[in-house]
Order: structure tokens, then sequence, then C-alpha cells
């Protein structure tokens, strides 16, 4: 049986279309790392929870009193997303704080309280925490170099 390998290109690195290559294009250093796989990906995480919070708050409505969660949860995740990057036990803080707000839903949950008018604030203030982190320590400065060896 003979097998033949054919290699695929990456689609993260130079394209070319005719004589024109993107990584030829005049882009600054800043814009440049818009294309950093981390970068897209993460900043693609923090836009689809922030949307995905905002249908749902759409869809099922929420208290107008519940606004002040969302700019707490965002510098929240914005502080444990900016430890998780630089190693200072990031990864525990996470599963922590991850823990502790599924312990906070589930007590919703159990006292009869708007469990989805609650997860939708949160999952708007996470994405922009998660955007804003990715934003600051990935396009603006670089990702820095824990982060790169995860």
């Amino acid at each position: 049986m003979l097998v033949t390998v054919v290699p695929v290109p990456d689609p993260c690195e130079r394209t070319s279309i005719g004589s024109f290559s993107i990584a030829d294009a005049p882009v600054s250093g800043v814009l440049q790392r818009l294309f950093d796989p981390i970068v897209r990906r993460e900043l693609g995480a923090g836009v689809t929870n922030a949307v995905l919070g905002g249908l749902l708050a759409l869809v099922v409505g929420i208290d107008a009193g519940l606004w002040w969660v969302v700019p707490l949860v965002a510098v929240a995740t914005a502080l444990v997303a900016g430890a998780s990057d630089r190693g200072y036990n990031g990864d525990t803080l996470t599963a922590v704080v991850g823990g502790a707000i599924v312990l906070g839903l589930a007590w919703l949950w159990v006292t009869y309280r708007p469990v989805l008018s609650v997860l939708a604030v949160v999952l708007v203030g996470t994405g922009i925490g998660f955007g804003a982190n990715r934003l600051v320590f990935g396009v603006l400065r670089p990702v820095p170099d824990h982060r790169r060896t995860r």
C-alpha cells in the first residue's frame, strides 16, 4: 500500500496573493500583533462572551439594577487573566474565581433568584475583561512570555 503525504500550508503563515504578500504590507507593530494566534483566539473569545451575554440579556431581559455587575466582573476578569498570563499562580486563581462564580450562580438558583439575567451580565463582564486584557497585553504591548510558553 502506497501512502502519499501532502504538506498542508499553515493558514497563519505568510499568504501570497499574486505578487503581493501580507507579510510585505506596511503594517505597524501594533497592527501586526493582531495577527498573533494567541491574540486572535483570546480577543475572539472575549467578543464571543460579550455578544453571547448581550443576546441572552435581550432574550431574557435584565434588571436595570444589575448594571454594576458588568464593570465589577470586567475588572476582576482582567486582573485574573493578567495574573494567569504572568504565572502568579494564575491557573489556581482562575479555578478559584471560576468556582466562586459557579457557586454564586448555584446559590441564586437555589434561592429562586433570576439566574439567567445575572449570567447575562456576567458573560458581558467576562467578555470585556478578557478582551481588555488581551488588547492591552497582546496588541498594545507584547503577550507576556509566560503566556507564550503555556
